[in-house]
């Protein structure tokens, strides 16, 4: 009996021994499954923090000295922006030490020439986190409602394509644009009557400076259309120069917003004695008004929506110019000191010298002709 009960307690050890392997083992297992889980959400959560901020508008607006003085190079001299420029910035993220904050900053060149270099940074794959930052010069007042026109027509046309196929991959993508949409929005007593931007926008009326020295007239009609304008396409507005330091400021903090998760509270400043700012949602139709047009006019058919109404009379005011200065025709980056590079340009000059040669013997030999053409006749 003593060696049955010997050889029970030999039998019961190892399998105790086993037991405790085996929850060891499961316990280990479990531990190795949250951390790999835990690492899976950190990769999301760091990829999520990547952000796209694209400035578009009219040429020489001071799109590039914004970017300068945002990224803390405002000693730098601003070159003309060739095509699509691109610069970066990274802020440690709250609450961490290792983990960053990352915004890329794009900048569109020549005014609205080359729209369609707007499908590199707005596609299907980063429509959730791109911003807009639309800039006007408020000294071209002959080409302010044609740029906006043209640049908002072809965002809101490129953000439908984006989302139509980013829709096919992820079902939420839409509803989720909306629900961002309602959030900048909510409690607007406009909502409803609003066609919105899409993405996070703002427009950015620069040299602020210069529309100060217009009479009061003329600064009230270029306000309140704007206003007008962001207003409808739920955009924030910002009347801005790089020698006022309040309007810089308020650029920054809607930066922010845009590429570093910065917070911004709602609020409308649109006395035409400062730089007007408003965020999103915080205008109304009625604080706006009417645009001050006769009230034929006001009740012209030709004139279908209140935005038709504000855009002929700021187009009546200031007749619109189409800008005929095409890039592509009227600069020669090649001989642009900033893109200097030795071996391009020695084999440039080559090439330049063989179609000068070229074009003088093409004309010898006509002038030659044209000769014996004379004498055979005479």
């Amino acid at each position: 009996m003593a060696n049955d009960r010997k050889e029970k307690d030999e039998t019961n050890e190892p399998t105790t021994s086993r037991d405790a392997e085996n929850r060891t083992k499961v316990l280990l297992w479990n531990l190795a499954g949250e951390k790999a889980r835990e690492k899976e959400l950190n990769e999301k959560e760091i990829a999520s923090e990547e952000k796209n901020l694209i400035f578009v508008g009219s040429r020489e607006s001071g799109k590039s000295s914004i970017i300068l003085n945002y990224t803390d190079r405002s000693n730098e001299t601003p070159k003309p922006t060739i095509a699509l420029d691109y610069t970066f910035c990274r802020k440690a993220k709250s609450g961490s030490s290792v983990l960053k904050n990352v915004g890329h900053i794009y900048e569109l060149g020549e005014g609205t020439f080359l729209l369609k270099l707007i499908d590199v940074v707005v596609n299907p794959e980063n429509i959730l986190n791109t911003s807009i930052i639309i800039c006007i010069d408020l000294s071209k007042l002959s080409e302010m409602w044609i740029t906006l026109e043209e640049v908002i027509g072809y965002l809101k046309s490129r953000i439908k394509e984006c989302v139509k196929e980013a829709n096919r991959h992820d079902s939420t993508v839409k509803d989720r644009l909306k629900r961002a949409i309602q959030q900048r929005l909510s409690g607007n007593p406009d909502e409803s009557k609003l066609d919105p931007i899409a993405l996070p926008t703002a427009i950015v009326a620069t040299k602020y400076d210069i529309f100060e020295k217009y009479e009061p007239e003329k600064q009230k009609i270029i306000s309140k259309t704007l206003r007008f304008v962001a207003h409808y396409f739920g955009a924030s507005l910002i009347f801005s120069s790089n020698r006022n330091e309040t309007s810089s400021s308020r650029l920054k903090t809607i930066m922010n917003n845009f590429l570093l998760d910065g917070t911004t509270t709602r609020q409308a400043k649109t006395e035409t004695s400062k730089p007007i700012f408003v965020t999103f949602g915080a205008d109304t139709f009625e604080a706006i008004g009417l645009p001050p047009l006769s009230a034929s006019e006001l009740n012209d058919p030709n004139h279908k929506s209140l935005l038709d109404l504000w855009k002929y009379l700021f187009c009546r005011n200031f007749p619109q110019e189409e800008s005929k200065k095409d890039p592509s025709l009227l600069e020669d980056y090649g001989r642009d000191p900033q893109f200097e590079e030795s071996s391009v340009d020695i084999l440039r000059e080559q090439k330049m010298k063989e179609l000068e040669n070229l074009r003088e013997i093409l004309v010898k030999r006509r002038q030659n002709t044209e000769t014996t053409s004379i004498q055979i006749i005479n």
